[in-house]
This record gives C-alpha cells, structure tokens and sequence, in this order.
C-alpha cells in the first residue's frame, strides 16, 4: 500500500530537526521497549536541562514524529535510523540553539526526503514558481489546506493499487469537509518550513518577521531548492527515487555548492573496511546484536559525500562486505530479513 510522504501529526512546538537528535540519544533506547508518554516525560525534562520549555502534550507529538520519520518502532525502539543519528550526531551538542552539523544535514534531508519528500516538493513549486514569494505565519492556515489536498489528488493521479487509491480519496474527503483553522495551521506547516530552513533549502526572517520563510531571488536559479526541483519534479519522481533508495545521491547533487567550499572536502583515503570497523562497534556498543546494513549504508555514504567520494549504495556496500568476508570468512557474517536478503552485519 503506498502512503503519501508528508507528515501530518504534528505540533508546533516540535519543528525543530535537532529535538529528534535529543528524543533519540537521551530519551529512548536502541534495545528497551517504553510507554509512549514515558518518553515524552525524559524529553520534557531533557529539554529543560538544555534550557528549551516543552509542554508535555507537544513531547508526546515528538514521540509520535519520531515514529512517523521511522526513527522509532511502535514499541519506540530505536530503529536502524536511529542508529544512523546516533552515530552522525555523536560529538554535537545542538541545543538549544538546534543548528546542524553538515553530516546531519545530510542525513535529515535523507530521511525528510524519505517520510516528508512530497512537503518539499510542494514548497519547492511555490517558492520558485513564485506562487508564494514568502510565507507569514498569518498565511499558515491556507498554506496547510493546499498543502494536504495538493499533495493527495496527485498521490491519486499514480497507478496505485485499489486500497491505497480509497484510503487517500478518504484523507482528502477529510481536508475537504474539515479543513485546518486556527492554529492548526502553524502545527500543519512549522515542521516542513523550518526543517527546509535547518537544511539551507530555504531562508528566514529575523526579528520581527523570525516565522517568514522565502527563498532569495539569487538563489531561484541555481539554487538548493532549484536543484531539488530538477531531480524530483513530482511525486512520481519522488516515490522512483525513494523507492531505489537515492535520496543520498540526490543529497549529493542538492548540496554540491556546499561540498565545493567545505573544508572537509577531500578524499581520505578511508577504505570501507574501516568504516564498517567503526560503524560496527559504534551500533554493538548499544547493546545491538547485529548492525543493520541500512545503516552502514546510511553512514558510510554520508560521510563519503562529505569526502567527495561516489555513494555507494546497498550493492557497494555488500560488494566491499563480501570482500572482506572472503579475506575473514570466520569473522564477517551476513544475517538475511525474511525475504531472504542480507539485511544485518555480525562480526
């Protein structure tokens, strides 16, 4: 069944993609089950520590935003995401001024993309079509309306099976007969704009006008968001590249500009071998039994972008397993899901 990529549970006070680095390393566990409002409590109080205020309703949509970018199980476990955060995120403090690191960047443009990908090619229309010039906060309520029916009659234009067809003409019923008002506007929006911000996709006001979002004129061309737009120009296009899992390769061409004048910018000359060295002890190290290639994939091409090396993708990444394992074939095992392809890493 397929679901649209938009994120629609959300609160305005959760808008922040630095609260999720913070909901996964100090409120949740890669091996513990908890009680969805058992979370939401540690975040409340690891918040105040960082000197941010969070009502215990709006810690509970964390939780739930946590779930809905798959970074926790129902059971809120960590899943192979989380793991991908933790690592990428291990040596950053964000809070409370919740800037991210460039790795992290990537990453949260990796998993908007996957969870949210629709939102942004929504917004990226607007902005350079010039349908919006800005977005005020006394704008949000229409914006949210548009948003949510946009995106689902084209998720309805897809060939898609007869249940996914009904439960999205359903959702858009829902938005016809109730649609947001009142602050549910800014609980609709926030999320999607200041995530597109965070990642340097977009601009924001300072000041008096800090909750309107633009893009500048210079950048309508040649841009982040003019980039974005090229490689994924519809919701056909998205769901092509999530579905083959290219949301890094896109990352790669969306952040070019950035790589160019990053200081990181160089080849290594890190091998493979010791990438999943590391990455390996850095998921055990949690009490995992077994570490997910989806994030030794995850990892290993965040940080060969950063490098200014190709991605290289689930097949790369099992290609230069299975030369290691032909090197320690005692040390290196392939564990399969059950479709009875290789899915986690023992060593």
């Amino acid at each position: 069944m397929i679901h649209p990529r938009l994120i629609g549970r959300t609160h305005y006070q959760v808008h922040e993609p630095a609260y999720l680095i913070t909901l996964i390393q100090k409120c949740s566990s890669p091996t513990k089950s908890d009680y969805r409002d058992t979370v939401a409590d540690r975040f409340v109080d690891q918040l105040r520590t960082d000197g941010i205020l969070m009502n215990a309703p709006a810690a509970r949509y964390a939780v739930d935003l946590g779930r809905a970018l798959g970074l926790l199980t129902k059971n809120n476990v960590w899943t192979d995401l989380a793991h991908t955060v933790n690592i990428l995120s291990e040596e950053i403090n964000n809070l409370p001024n919740c800037l991210l690191s460039f790795s992290e960047q990537l990453l949260f443009f990796r998993i908007f993309l996957e969870y949210d990908g629709a939102a942004f090619v929504y917004f990226a229309r607007k902005f350079l079509d010039r349908e919006i010039s800005s977005i005020p906060n006394n704008l949000w309520v229409q914006v949210a309306n548009d948003l949510f029916s946009s995106v689902f009659r084209e998720y309805l234009n897809l060939p898609l099976d007869i249940p996914s067809k009904i439960r999205i003409r359903h959702k858009l019923e829902q938005r016809r007969n109730k649609p947001f008002s009142g602050k549910s506007g800014a609980h609709q929006v926030m999320i999607h704009l200041q995530t597109l911000y965070r990642l340097g996709l977009i601009e924001k006001g300072e000041r008096t006008n800090k909750n309107n979002y633009y893009v500048d004129d210079q950048e309508l061309e040649t841009g982040p968001l003019a980039i974005l737009i090229r490689e994924i120009p519809n919701i056909q296009s998205l769901e092509r590249v999530v579905s083959g899992r290219n949301m890094l390769s896109i990352a790669a061409k969306v952040y070019k500009h950035q790589l160019h004048n990053n200081a990181q910018h160089q080849n290594t000359g890190i091998s493979i071998e010791e990438d999943v060295t590391s990455i390996y002890d850095r998921v055990v190290s949690t009490g995992a039994n077994l570490c997910p290639l989806s994030t030794l994939e995850d990892v290993i091409d965040i940080r060969r972008i950063i490098r200014g090396a190709p991605v290289l993708h689930r097949q790369g990444i099992l290609n230069g397993l299975r030369k290691m394992q032909n090197e320690q074939p005692r040390s290196i095992r392939l564990h399969v899901d059950r479709s009875g392809n290789p899915a986690f890493l023992k060593m």
